[in-house]
């Protein structure tokens, strides 16, 4: 068992394009693994880094019908970032 540092790290991995590099707007660079796999007619790609906790809740919560009132009262019960 390896941690993420140790994949990301690995040169094997590196030359394989099993891991990349990305730019966190809150951490600065990071390494990221890639799609673990790859389909011919929908190859996977890496966009952007991975969102911040709780980056998209609000909309999330919105789209799914909760009212600003009860998306703030998951705040303040602690039940949401």
């Amino acid at each position: 068992l390896r941690t993420t540092q140790e994949f990301s790290g690995d040169p094997n991995n590196l030359s394989l394009g099993l891991t990349l590099d990305m730019e966190s707007p809150e951490y600065g660079p990071l390494h990221q693994s890639t799609p673990a796999f790859n389909l011919s007619k929908t190859p996977g790609v890496v966009r952007r880094p991975a969102p911040m906790l709780g980056q998209h809740t609000q909309e999330i919560l919105a789209e799914l019908g909760y009212s600003e009132v009860d998306i703030q009262s998951l705040r303040e019960n602690h039940a949401i970032p």
